[in-house]
């Protein structure tokens, strides 16, 4: 009887010398709605002087994103964030020159709200933050935070943001006729027509993007090997990126 009540201690013992794991459970549309708060507040408090960045995940890395520094943060972003309807996914303009305000320099990315670390600014003209060291976050080993993001949602979202690219690229310092949207999937395998240069994972010149049924996409696209447009059907999870090439999209 004495053997099986140490045991009992013991275990009891081993069980509460461990720390308890938190899990945490983030909406990413609620969080998302809560950035574009965060965003205007740290626009405020910048001033016309000051500089807002935003310090992303650097992976996956991002295609094409002119200025972007590896440590993945954001420099000098534009007080003129497109948000899609449920919050999931932001089209964020950015000039990497170091400037404030709209101009013909300014770039332009798209992120989800589940990619963003952190939002910083600062109220003076310099010193301006350090491009190569990016924030971090980093949890205790019993700390787990959990990003849910409903299907649905995003598969909205990705439509919202990828017809208004296709749509009005002059909005976004691109040109009529000559910017492209691509969309980095998640997808490998020898799909007919081949996508771009056996990277089954770039679907080229995206042409259309509609909503099939709740979280399915049907993407259509020209490839460089037709001179037919095609379609695929992708899933909203196994889309990775929508990537805006303004003026210099890539070649066959």
């Amino acid at each position: 009887m004495k053997k099986i009540l140490w045991v009992i201690l013991l275990l009891i013992f081993r069980v509460n010398a461990n720390p308890p794991v938190d899990l945490y459970s983030i909406d990413v549309s609620t969080r998302g709605q809560e950035f574009i708060a965060a965003l205007k507040s740290a626009f405020s408090l910048a001033g016309s002087r000051g500089e807002v960045v935003i310090q992303t995940m650097a992976n996956p890395p991002y295609t094409y994103a002119p200025g972007l520094p590896s440590s993945g943060i954001i420099p000098y972003v534009q007080n003129s964030i497109t948000a899609a309807p449920n919050n999931t996914l932001f089209l964020v303009p950015y000039n990497p020159n170091g400037q404030s305000g709209i101009t013909r320099n300014t770039q332009y990315l798209v992120i989800g709200a589940d990619q963003i670390v952190t939002i910083a600014y600062r109220d003076t003209i310099s010193p301006p933050f350090s491009l190569s060291t990016p924030f971090t976050s980093t949890y205790p080993s019993n700390v787990y935070p959990l990003y849910y993001i409903n299907p649905v949602h995003r598969a909205a979202d990705i439509q919202s943001i990828a017809s208004t690219l296709i749509n009005f690229p002059q909005n976004f310092n691109g040109l009529s006729g000559i910017s492209q949207v691509w969309i980095l999937t998640t997808l490998t395998g020898p799909y007919y027509v081949p996508f771009y240069r056996g990277q089954s994972q770039y679907i080229p010149r995206v042409q259309s993007i509609s909503v099939l049924s709740n979280s399915l996409l049907q993407i259509t696209y020209q490839p460089f090997s037709s001179s037919f447009a095609w379609s695929v059907i992708v899933s909203a999870e196994q889309v990775q990126q929508i990537i805006f090439y303004p003026t210099n999209p890539p070649s066959s």
